[in-house]
């Protein structure tokens, strides 16, 4: 890592250590990885600033952050998704601007701040050939740095002549896929926070679906709320990501709560239930709504 690189990153390294300590002494969920979602956005926009002022003919372009890293849910070891929106694919400097910004936001993420990074770049003339997982993580996007026109752009891009019928399905096949990996109930006692069956990945699913069928999206439910301080609490013990609760890692979880192990389990298992009982509400709507599959073809009860 270039030294100047790493200088500019110390001060936001030293700012997460001192929130995953926080973490350890006042336990904290949604609010939390808002904060520690803050620290990596400041990073981010330091570094493209840094690159702003060295050049006198700066591409417009937005750097965009997708997934949870978009939701600002970034729990200890969160994946951080990244996806730079050119305004201007023709501009003489955009291919060496955009490397730049990958080289030195690879290098302070993962290399300084020990964080895995997923970076792409996209288009707007892109958006009509986009996978599902792509379309997905697009839907829960924010503009961290840069050209919030070029975002926009993006985003009316994605939702013009949007598959709903191919989304629809391939979510609702995807989840099924994880739930059988993971667990497939939300009373295992060894749960995925992340994927398995009541687990952070029902919400947002349910959330893509709705948006995608007209319905819109639903704000962070208390029981959420609670499996995302669980998966907080899970990523520090272990010092890594872990999504999978066994039961020594739930005592240890449990501790840092100030509760009972069986007890913590119990709240756990509760909060994974209504995760799932909101998803399948949502999969009965699916069959009950009417929406538009594509021009002049709609879906109406399931047909």
């Amino acid at each position: 890592m270039t030294t100047e690189t790493s200088e500019r990153a110390r001060e936001f390294v030293e700012r997460r250590e001192m929130l995953l300590e926080e973490l350890r002494v006042q336990p904290g969920g949604l609010e939390w990885c808002a904060r520690h979602t803050g620290v990596v956005d400041d990073l981010v926009r330091s570094l493209y600033d840094w690159q702003a002022q060295s050049l006198d003919d700066m591409p417009r372009l937005a750097i965009v952050a997708t997934g949870g890293y978009g939701r600002s849910e970034l729990s200890p070891w969160s994946d951080v998704d990244l996806r730079l929106v050119p305004l201007d694919k023709a501009h003489p400097r955009l291919e060496s601007t955009v490397k730049w910004l990958f080289r030195n936001l690879h290098e302070a993420l993962s290399s300084t701040m020990g964080l895995k990074v997923g970076y792409g770049l996209s288009y707007v003339s892109d958006a009509a050939g986009f996978d599902a997982k792509t379309r997905s993580g697009l839907m829960d996007s924010r503009v961290v740095v840069g050209s919030q026109e070029a975002h926009d752009d993006l985003m009316v891009a994605l939702w013009s002549g949007f598959p709903v019928a191919e989304f629809v399905i391939e979510k609702v096949r995807e989840q099924a896929a994880i739930e059988s990996r993971t667990n497939d109930t939300p009373y295992s006692s060894h749960p995925h926070l992340k994927s398995g069956a009541g687990g952070l990945r029902c919400f947002h699913t349910a959330n893509w679906i709705g948006a995608a069928i007209g319905e819109g999206t639903e704000s962070p439910t208390d029981a959420y709320g609670f499996v995302l301080l669980a998966r907080n609490l899970l990523h520090l013990v272990a010092g890594r990501q872990l999504d999978h609760m066994t039961i020594p890692r739930r005592s240890e979880v449990a501790q840092l709560l100030g509760l009972e192990p069986l007890k913590f389990g119990s709240q756990l298992a509760e909060a994974l239930s209504q995760n799932d009982a909101a998803y399948k509400a949502m999969m009965e709507r699916l069959h009950r709504a009417r929406f538009e599959l594509a021009q002049r073809v709609e879906a109406v009860g399931g047909e």
